[in-house]
């Protein structure tokens, strides 16, 4: 239901069809033909959302199973195998459960994702159709990774509300979808001169990336193994120099290092998150050699003989 009192609900209509109708009209039934052309073929069991200007969204399916997509009205803006602005693709698995939207028809929505070489887990992922706002295994400000993410509510102002798993508690964190960020070094793109690489030299991984989602701009350094140590300092390309960002974790190292992963907030405005932006971080891996442990840092390559920073390029999606 929303503020003016409007209802949107699942019904079944005689004989056998099934559709989503609010009081005394029907929306949406299985059957119908979107925008695009697409046939709307089953509703599944979650709720609809609507919010107050009488703009619905809801999930369902174009075929098989598998198929699913998330409607505004009768379009389609989230779909499986959609690449968004981020670069995420909505991926197989457990369809989306229910919507929440906006004044501005901006929908969200709890679904599975593969982005920077990680896959999310059984709906693990908050996105929008500009693209992921939070995944799990993200860090927040202060370090503390996200285990697990529940479904959200949307209030009038476009707030998004949900409760997530931090360190085996449930807290609530609530904020803006904003578009997201593409971190542009990737395995797919050759490490630049004088520096080291941005994700995991022996897999995909990102290790040193830009989450730009949910009303602000945070940078993840490392991907959580316990074999990694980030340094604690890291740098800001801005008005000509590099500037010190203060990096915040869960556990240290006797000489200051953070394990398995680090986080900080960027204070960008919003004219600096419309262009390319720099970071500079660096991750070592621990390595045993019989009874010896010897750390490789900054790699750009298999071989690792050399320390470098490593570099990460990203930008906001217009």
């Amino acid at each position: 239901m929303n503020g003016p009192g409007r209802v949107a609900v699942h019904a079944h209509l005689a004989p056998s069809d099934t559709a989503l109708v609010t009081q005394g009209r029907v929306l949406l039934r299985e059957g119908d033909i979107m925008n695009g052309g697409t046939t709307f073929s089953r509703l599944p069991l979650f709720d609809p959302a609507i919010n107050d200007r009488g703009a619905f969204a809801v999930t369902g399916y174009t075929g098989v199973l598998a198929d699913y997509i998330v409607a505004v009205r009768n379009d389609i803006v989230l779909q499986k195998d959609l690449e968004l602005p981020d670069g995420a693709v909505i991926a197989a698995g457990s369809p989306p459960v229910r919507p929440v939207m906006d004044s501005r028809n901006v929908v969200s929505v709890r679904t599975n994702v593969e982005h920077e070489g990680r896959v999310s887990n059984i709906a693990g992922a908050l996105v929008t159709p500009k693209g992921v706002a939070v995944m799990q295994a993200d860090l927040l400000p202060d370090g503390r990774p996200i285990d697990d993410i529940e479904a959200p509510a949307a209030n009038g102002r476009g707030e998004i509300a949900f409760v997530a798993v931090i360190g085996g508690q449930q807290a609530v964190l609530l904020g803006k979808p904003t578009r997201g960020c593409r971190n542009l070094l990737d395995r797919d793109v050759p490490v630049p001169d004088g520096y080291g690489a941005a994700y995991e030299i022996s897999g995909t991984k990102l290790v040193v990336r830009v989450r730009c989602g949910f009303s602000r701009a945070i940078l993840q350094v490392g991907s959580g193994g316990s074999d990694q140590r980030v340094n604690p300092e890291a740098f800001l390309w801005e008005d000509g120099e590099w500037r010190p960002i203060e990096l915040k974790g869960e556990e240290r190292t006797a000489d200051g290092w953070f394990i398995g992963a680090a986080s900080a907030n960027l204070r960008l405005s919003g004219r600096q998150m419309s262009q390319e932006q720099q970071v500079l971080a660096q991750i070592c891996t621990e390595v045993s050699f019989g009874s010896l442990l010897e750390r490789k840092c900054g790699c750009r390559d298999s071989q690792c003989q050399e320390t470098f920073w490593q570099l990460q390029r990203f930008q906001r999606q217009r």
